[in-house]
């Protein structure tokens, strides 16, 4: 006889399971689903289906609340709010496809100062573009010597060739004589970052050499400058680099020379790193021009199959091998430098 208790009148039972009626205690199975049909305990409240979406209305807009009141949040809002008036202003010349390439090719450069800051315990702000003049991060707080300095540096350029890379590749493939176009401005972008004056990134690399070849590279970015008829951007690196070049004649204090005192190996890295940067470089920047006349020469091809080894390379020895052991001099109290 079955286990499951059954109403006696059941037209499915067997002729012994309809003489048999269920244990005492037990009600039947229908009377139990009957009860809790009827009853109102453990069913939903009134509303149907909008309460489950009024539910997530009011948990989203809680979310939403907590996210805006977050100072991470604003920063990124004002990161993307930064990059799209700039987007907008250099689309404004060359299109909407030049313009978001453009800023793109800005943005894997920053975050590659970014993710160096950050290797090394610096906190930096968010990057922050600004039309016509390209991006920039800032600080929250100072590097502990010039070689930490030339590191965070370092990151911008090896990781934008990177990214240039992506777009050389991408040009070679698909033999697009406007991606080769894109490929070329961001090499040039990252190759006249590595002018060796302060506050450029080449200035910041070369510094841990010796700050003095800020002189000539002042003279080299005014002669390019002048070149290229760019006479607005001359008088903003003037501005810029002005500072630098009275602290050099004039405010070489004690700090100042302890801040810029390395080793052997810090100096053999720093320059050893800004040379590659530039042959490889330059290299590229003069293969992706002969790809804007040429999408079909074989020579991109060549450079693509060699460049990625070559930049993942340097950039493997730059990153994971940069020497930020502090001299013996500056082996003093963390809070000493703060």
């Amino acid at each position: 006889m079955s286990d499951i208790p059954t109403q006696p009148n059941d037209p499915w039972m067997g002729v012994a399971e309809r003489a048999t009626p269920p244990p005492l205690g037990v009600p039947p199975m229908r009377t139990q689903f009957a009860d809790f049909r009827g009853s109102n305990q453990g069913a939903p409240k009134k509303g149907g289906i909008f309460g489950p979406i009024t539910a997530a209305l009011v948990f989203g807009f809680k979310y939403i609340k907590i996210l805006l009141s977050s100072g991470k949040f604003l920063l990124i809002g004002k990161m993307l709010l930064s990059m799209g008036i700039s987007i907008g202003f250099y689309a404004m010349g060359r299109g909407w496809a030049f313009g978001s390439i453009f800023v793109a090719l800005l943005f894997v450069h920053e975050m590659g100062h970014v993710w160096a800051a950050r290797r090394i315990g610096l906190p930096v702000s968010a990057p922050m573009f600004v039309p016509f003049v390209g991006a920039l991060i800032s600080m929250k707080r100072n590097p502990r010597g010039v070689a930490q300095e030339s590191y965070v540096a370092m990151g911008g350029p090896i990781i934008g060739t990177l990214g240039c890379m992506v777009a050389l590749t991408l040009a070679w493939t698909n033999q697009s004589a406007f991606l080769f176009q894109m490929a070329a401005v961001g090499f040039f972008l990252n190759l006249i970052n590595l002018v060796p004056v302060s506050p450029l990134d080449g200035g910041r690399i070369i510094a841990s050499v010796t700050p003095w070849l800020w002189l000539p590279g002042a003279m080299v970015m005014g002669a390019l400058l002048i070149w290229m008829n760019a006479w607005l951007f001359l008088l903003l690196i003037a501005l810029m680099v002005k500072p630098q070049l009275q602290r050099l004649f004039k405010g070489r204090d004690s700090d100042w020379r302890v801040y810029h005192t390395c080793t052997s190996r810090q100096r053999l890295y720093a320059s050893g790193a800004w040379v590659a940067m530039v042959v490889v470089l330059g290299a590229l920047l003069a293969i992706s021009l002969l790809g804007v006349g040429s999408p079909w020469h074989p020579l991109p091809g060549l450079a693509v199959m060699v460049g990625w080894p070559v930049c993942a390379i340097m950039g493997a020895v730059c990153f994971f091998t940069w020497p930020l052991e502090e001299p013996a001099l500056r082996r003093i109290p963390q809070g000493a430098w703060e």
